[in-house]
């Protein structure tokens, strides 16, 4: 065949209509070809896309979307009075109601190593208003548990209540809660401490925030703590674990390639430890470690593990 279409194209020129028929018969075959070729090619790439978007719908039916959290927010600030007092958490809850109906309540659970604070101490805020809520224990059934589980990871106390969000169709709601803690009784003595969410909902954004206020800054910094180290010999910085409490590691990897990690605010002082994840996954647990560490006049670039791995600058590191 191929020896017959050499042929037929070097006699081109030739006038015979047998000839000339065959050279059409021969363009219209590769004219086919091309077009077969390309119909292929675009069926494999269309084929690629459509089970991309078939994984992206069977992920969004699996996916409850009744309710979105547009913002979670944990911020504990730490001043010279903690050990005695304990540190001041503050809780926020942007949620968003994407269903025809009212949604009521919302359920804040907190787990606890050391005995929570009572109820009188909770703050409760709707909105934007500044004058807390006058709320009873009834009012958000709130609720102490005690655990007696010997895993170290699970907490002794867990505090449950139930916020009256009264979210009406369509309507999107902020809650704060503010409360004392001694939950961070390990960081205030130097030693590895934590702070977590669970992600349980479709969460737009995520964000924990530690800040030293009312002069601890000047005697303290906030740093990762530098042991114990975990099984690689590594510090101990960010944590993603599933429900059974085993480590996601591709999850984690992630984010440090991303450098989706810990930010430190001040550098001669690190006053503030600030972390952000949007769209955490949903059934996840991210747990940001953390401790205080006695300053050492001046504080060098070597005492702040910041610098271990090597996150860009920005205005509050350049100083």
């Amino acid at each position: 065949m191929f020896s017959v279409i050499t042929v037929n194209f070097a006699q081109i020129g030739s006038t015979d209509p047998t000839q000339q028929e065959n050279i059409l018969l021969i363009r219209a075959l590769y004219g086919s070809a091309v077009l077969i070729i390309a119909a292929i090619a675009l069926l494999v790439l269309f084929a690629k896309d459509f089970v991309k978007d078939l994984d992206r719908l069977l992920l969004h039916e699996c996916v409850p979307r009744d309710t979105t959290i547009l913002r979670v927010e944990k911020i504990v600030k730490i001043g010279p009075d903690a050990k005695a007092n304990g540190c001041n958490i503050t809780e926020i809850r942007e949620i968003q109601n994407n269903m025809p109906h009212d949604y009521n309540r919302y359920l804040f659970a907190r787990k606890m190593s050391q005995t929570p604070p009572p109820f009188e101490k909770f703050k409760f805020y709707l909105d934007n208003e500044k004058k807390p809520k006058n709320y009873s224990e009834n009012d958000v059934n709130f609720e102490v548990m005690e655990s007696s589980s010997r895993d170290p990871d699970v907490l002794k106390y867990r505090v449950e209540y139930k916020f009256p969000v009264q979210a009406k169709p369509h309507e999107t709601k902020t809650m704060k809660v503010e409360q004392p803690t001694y939950s961070f009784s390990d960081a205030l003595n130097g030693k590895m401490d934590w702070i977590e969410f669970d992600v349980n909902a479709i969460t737009e954004k995520m964000k924990f925030e530690i800040e030293l206020v009312d002069g601890m800054e000047d005697d303290y910094y906030l740093d990762y703590p530098s042991s114990p180290k975990d099984n690689d010999g590594a510090i101990y910085d960010i944590e993603i674990r599933d429900y059974s409490r085993q480590r996601m590691w591709n999850s984690e990897a992630n984010l440090k390639n991303e450098k989706i990690m810990p930010t430190f605010s001040g550098f001669s002082s690190c006053f503030k430890m600030s972390w952000v994840v949007y769209h955490p996954k949903i059934g996840y647990k991210y747990r940001m470690y953390f401790t205080l560490k006695k300053k050492v006049e001046p504080v060098t670039e070597k005492q702040i593990t910041l610098s271990r791995y090597n996150l860009p600058p920005n205005l509050d590191t350049l100083s």
